[in-house]
């Protein structure tokens, strides 16, 4: 498992979502978060400690790429865990939050589909200026390269909608939040209560 064990203090359901982390399991990592803590769980950030980075109290393995304030999103993307990475979604994560290396989850997305979309140009340019490899390969070869550019291309420009979803938008976020203020993530001001002239109740 993707956690070795969590320290008593902390909410068993962070370990669960580690376990559901792991074995890339969707279903699991929305168990993990029914009913047991409030939507701000699933914004939990690794901190470092005297003993090293844990998550919520949960150690985690020297084997897993982590940073310092990554979150189960910034975990999901980096290990390539598409499962995970929905559910987190679904789950209403902050894709703004950014971890030690200023990285967000739209961000990850962002680079690696550039870096498909700048690699299959790369090979059709190639393609395209060697004339004996399109002797060898053909009109096929060919047209299997603008097939792969073209799913680079929507690819992309996915990854852009999420982006620009995050920070344009600001769809399922509020302000980006760095890794330093990891333990002030939780802290929101409520909205002031106003009372109602002629009534005993005060509305929100």
């Amino acid at each position: 498992p993707l956690a070795t064990h969590c320290m008593p203090s902390k909410n068993e359901c962070l370990l669960a979502a580690l376990d559901a982390l792991a074995s890339n399991d969707a279903e699991a990592m929305h168990s993990a978060f029914q009913g047991q803590l409030s939507g701000r769980a699933i914004n939990t950030q690794t901190e470092e400690t005297s003993s090293g980075l844990t998550f919520g109290g949960c150690e985690l393995p020297t084997a897993v790429s982590v940073y310092k304030g990554d979150t189960l999103l910034h975990m999901a993307m980096r290990a390539k865990l598409w499962n995970a990475r929905r559910a987190c979604v679904e789950l209403g994560i902050n894709p703004a939050i950014e971890n030690a290396h200023q990285e967000t989850g739209p961000g990850m997305q962002v680079l690696a589909s550039s870096q498909r979309l700048v690699l299959v140009a790369l090979v059709g340019l190639f393609l395209l200026n060697s004339p004996w490899l399109q002797g060898t390969v053909g009109q096929l070869g060919t047209a299997f390269t603008v097939l792969l550019g073209l799913v680079a291309l929507v690819d992309g420009l996915l990854a852009l909608r999420w982006w620009c979803c995050a920070f344009v938008f600001k769809v399922g976020q509020g302000r980006p939040v760095r890794a330093r203020n990891a333990g002030k993530a939780e802290q929101t001001s409520k909205p002031a209560r106003k009372k109602v002239k002629g009534r005993g109740r005060t509305d929100s």
